[in-house]
């Protein structure tokens, strides 16, 4: 069964769309839900430049990578989670956001999702994870 060039150039544009969409989601710049999104990638593959990146602590704070490899090396050494990949976002207001996320605690033993509510602000920009106001019931340390 031959399909014709038409019905091939409609899917390709469907696909073309999708694919636009999806990154329009989670480009950090212009979206609180992507910036949450990588920031928990992030955390999850204990990439302490991205985490810090993307964390915003208040002034006077000692320097957010050093805390995250601190944090990787000790308290979440063990930490595994796989992100859900469709966070919503909840509550925008300004220059600040709520992000829900979904994720899977230890993807590799007995399945445990939870919810986490995550906090961002917007600075110069860019959204970034406010980690003082994010619970720490998911994480057993977070920068300060």
């Amino acid at each position: 069964m031959r399909m014709s060039w038409r019905v091939i150039a409609g899917w390709l544009l469907v696909v073309a769309m999708a694919i636009s969409i999806v990154f329009l989601i989670f480009s950090t710049s212009g979206s609180p839900t992507g910036a949450a999104y990588e920031f928990i990638h992030a955390v999850a593959k204990k990439d302490a430049a991205k985490a810090a990146e993307l964390t915003w602590l208040p002034p006077g704070s000692p320097p957010a990578k050093q805390q995250w490899e601190t944090l990787f090396s000790g308290k979440l050494k063990n930490f595994q989670c796989l992100p859900d990949p469709a966070p919503i976002m909840a509550e925008p207001s300004g220059n600040s956001a709520l992000v829900k996320i979904t994720f899977h605690l230890d993807p590799s033993g007995p399945v445990r999702e939870t919810d986490l509510q995550i906090p961002m602000k917007l600075v110069d920009g860019k959204w970034k994870v406010d980690v003082t106001r994010t619970a720490t019931t998911v994480w057993p340390a977070l920068p300060k």
